[in-house]
Order: C-alpha cells, then sequence, then structure tokens
C-alpha cells in the first residue's frame, strides 16, 4: 500500500480467482492487471510524480498511468448554458434588424 502527497492510494488485492493491482485517485478507482498494463501484478509504491513502481512477469516495473483529466457533468452543463445564451443573445438580435 503506498500514498503520495497528491492523496493518490495504490496496492494490491487477491481474490480467490483474480487478484491485481490498482489506484484511486480522486474518487476514481482504476484496476490494474487487464488492459492497462496486462503484467502489472502488484504494486509497492507511487511517487509525487505519479509514476508507479511494482513487480509483474518481467520483475520489477516502473509505470505512469494515463490518468487523462476528465471533465465533470457541471461544466459540460455550464458550456451549455452560455452557448444556449449565445444562440439567443444572436436570435434576438438578427430579429430586431428585420
Amino acid at each position: 500500500l503506498g500514498i503520495n502527497n497528491a492523496g493518490d492510494v495504490v496496492g494490491d488485492y487477491m481474490g480467490s480467482n483474480t487478484g491485481g493491482a490498482y489506484i484511486y485517485s480522486g474518487s476514481v478507482l482504476t484496476r490494474f492487471g487487464s488492459s492497462a498494463y496486462p503484467n502489472l501484478f502488484r504494486i509497492y509504491g507511487i511517487n509525487d510524480a505519479g509514476q508507479l513502481i511494482g513487480s509483474g512477469l518481467g520483475g520489477a516495473v516502473l509505470a505512469t498511468p494515463n490518468t487523462a483529466a476528465i471533465p465533470e457533468p457541471s461544466s459540460f452543463l455550464l458550456l451549455g448554458c452560455g452557448l444556449s445564451g449565445l444562440a439567443f443573445i444572436t436570435r434576438s438580435r438578427t430579429k430586431k434588424r428585420k
């Protein structure tokens, strides 16, 4: 189990038929060992740059996960309201000119 200054938590788990590594960043839990990093089985730590140290089929692994930012729904709502407002203003101005 590891944690960095950003609050990202990493570790590994073992179930009856499955196991793997995970990273909990923000409010998103990402499991490794499938398609993202198929050869990464255990994670021992994470540094402040977000790099993971673990082990896999080939021995020690240093990996940097792709954690692209996903916009929150409120951002889309704000964008939609802004575009609707611009469309309304543009339509009002063209009606006044006629």
